[in-house]
């Protein structure tokens, strides 16, 4: 205290002094605080938002600056002088004040600001880094002007690491223009760096949820050069959300080159679940070598599921000009039988073109009785494509009986097209015999 009575200044420049450190002390405050608080806005939309929190915090840095200097003046004057003078002695706040006075505050405020610019950058690439297969600019709790601009910069530069995130948004983002632009991002991935980075995920990550996101990323792509890793994933996939996906993606790719692969799975996979989807895409895209395998897992294979998936799927056959009737008694029995809901949807629903008589019983009757409402849609679809007096008299009745309206309304509908079929079929019967 002793050196601070020989150093004494008038009261204004001691304000003065202090004043210009308390501002000082708060615009920096007020830039580190928009730092860490960014708060963007893309006024043009055109991916360059701009932190906005600066046009708060400066001013109110300034603000607080001098509110606190006037505390901060009268604090020191109260510490370190000893009643009313014209001169007191110089206070650490003002001795700091100052040595930033003159050439040096402008020198600060240019340091300040450009270290500023530095972390906001430093920021910024935060947000389009990754980190176990997480991109923080996307995260949800982001503002909408920050999740569109790190998703504009990931498209313009895009990198395999970002395509797993990009493919779980895909399915999951509550944002629609997040999910109208995803896909472009995705197909901007499409790389064979980035589709090898999925494969290795596919068959090597511990993590199902990555493992699916990866493979509906495939989906996307829809590279053909993916089959053999594909089916190798196929074959060892336990994660039934992940296989299903799978499942879907050799439907885009495969071709007949994997029909003797599949019908070994087919017949020889311990999981019933393998087993089915090998049945569908034996039947999406396999030649006529594998319409018997499938007929016989239709018939003779152990599980329900596997039967009735395999009876469903037959009807892709048909679509590739490949002709084969699915087995009535296999299909009739999970109808009748099964204790699965989904088993006798789909067994209702592989009889739609069996013209077997065999076939209008059990259909009426799994119309009128099956507690579950998605057997009794099935049924009257399959009715309807029949056909019959018999037929279409169960689905004027469901019209008027069924509990459910879903039902009801789909029986209408029916009902609508099998009038509208047989009208033609009577036109063009009196149009062949000249009537």
């Amino acid at each position: 205290m002793s050196d601070n009575n020989t150093q004494l200044i008038s009261r204004k420049r001691h304000y003065f002094y202090v004043m210009l450190f308390s501002v000082f002390v708060f615009l920096a405050l007020s830039l580190l605080a928009s730092i860490f608080f960014p708060h963007y806005r893309d006024p043009y939309d055109v991916g360059k938002p701009y932190n906005i929190n600066l046009l708060w915090f400066v001013p109110a840095g300034l603000f607080f600056g001098f509110l606190f200097g006037l505390v901060i003046n009268r604090w020191m004057l109260v510490i370190y002088s000893k009643g009313p003078a014209d001169e007191v002695p110089v206070s650490f706040a003002a001795r700091a004040g100052r040595f930033i006075r003159g050439w040096r505050f402008p020198l600060y405020i240019v340091m300040i600001a450009g270290l500023y610019v530095i972390a906001l950058s430093v920021k910024q690439r935060y947000y389009f880094s990754v980190s176990n297969h997480k991109i923080p600019g996307l995260d949800v709790r982001q503002s909408e002007e920050i999740r569109r601009w790190t998703l504009r910069y990931i498209t313009q530069n895009p990198r395999p690491e970002y395509i797993i995130q990009l493919a779980e948004l895909e399915y999951t983002d509550n944002d629609s223009w997040i999910r109208k632009y995803i896909k472009r991002a995705i197909l901007k991935h499409d790389n064979k760096e980035t589709v090898e980075l999925l494969l290795k995920i596919l068959l090597e990550d511990d993590d199902p949820r990555v493992r699916l996101y990866a493979a509906r990323a495939l989906f996307d792509f829809e590279n053909r050069e993916t089959m053999p890793v594909l089916f190798e994933a196929f074959k060892k996939e336990k994660d039934i959300e992940t296989r299903r996906m799978i499942d879907a993606c050799l439907s885009y790719v495969g071709n007949s080159s994997l029909t003797y692969p599949l019908v070994l799975e087919l017949k020889n996979n311990e999981w019933d679940v393998v087993r089915s989807q090998a049945a569908n895409l034996l039947c999406s895209f396999g030649n006529e070598d594998a319409v018997q395998p499938v007929l016989d897992a239709v018939q003779n294979d152990e599980s329900e599921n596997v039967r009735a998936w395999a009876g469903f799927s037959l009807k892709y056959f048909g679509y590739r000009n490949i002709s084969v009737t699915v087995p009535v008694e296999p299909m009739l029995e999970i109808l009748e039988n099964g204790e699965n809901e989904f088993n006798r949807m789909i067994a209702a629903s592989a009889l739609w073109r069996n013209k077997n008589p065999r076939v209008i019983e059990p259909l009426i009757y799994a119309l009128e009785n099956d507690k579950s409402k998605h057997v009794r849609f099935s049924a009257a679809c399959s009715l309807h494509n029949i056909g019959g007096e018999k037929a279409l008299k169960a689905i004027e009745k469901a019209i008027k009986n069924d509990p459910e309206q879903y039902v009801r309304e789909a029986a209408e509908q029916y009902l609508r097209y099998a009038k509208e079929a047989e009208k033609e079929k009577r036109k063009q019967e009196n149009k062949a015999t000249g009537k």
